[in-house]
């Protein structure tokens, strides 16, 4: 790579920043990863390892901002017939945000919208099932800035839309994240 190709490369991510910057409000990237319980299920496979992408986007100087995430949620279990379960949930969602002491280091947030998500239960040598559906979310969370970065904490509930097996796969999920803000 020569010397003008790494100017562009890197013109190209601060122009962006400035561009998100210029709504006036926090913008931030965020990388969440914890756990999530699927409600109505009592068995081992409800409880599952969640990790996922967050973006931000702030409009103005009252704390509003426009939200999208992406997750994905696995859990697999050794059932006592030796089969490996597994469901694996995937989900987009797009939302708003309402950040509350904005201008200060630790924020309080809470967030509202609707989601996609694609849920899928299979055992090796028997049928996979699979649905999806359209759902909604609520979560309230905390998050702490230095400098251009993040961390936080984030509890969330969703409502999915897709059942496997006559099971809702609503769910309550807790997550850590660390991020990039702007």
């Amino acid at each position: 790579m020569n010397t003008k190709q790494r100017v562009r490369a890197a013109i190209l991510p601060l122009c962006f920043l400035a561009a998100c910057n210029a709504f006036g409000g926090d913008s931030a990237l965020n990388l969440h990863g914890g756990g999530r319980s699927l409600s109505n299920q009592t068995d081992s496979i409800s409880q599952q390892s969640v990790g996922g992408l967050e973006a931000v986007i702030g409009f103005g100087d009252d704390g509003w901002a426009l939200e999208g995430q992406g997750f994905y949620a696995e859990k697999s279990d050794l059932s006592g017939n030796g089969f490996d379960s597994k469901v694996k949930t995937k989900e987009l969602a797009v939302g708003a945000r309402k950040t509350f002491l904005h201008n200060l280091p630790v924020r309080p947030y809470v967030g509202l919208g609707a989601n996609w998500m694609d849920a899928e239960l299979s055992n090796p040598g028997a049928t996979t099932i699979s649905d999806d559906g359209l759902g909604g979310y609520a979560h309230i969370g905390v998050e702490a800035a230095l400098l251009s970065f993040q961390i936080g904490i984030d509890l969330r509930g969703g409502l999915s839309g897709a059942e496997l097996a006559g099971q809702s796969q609503d769910y309550v999920q807790s997550t850590i994240f660390v991020g990039l803000t702007w």
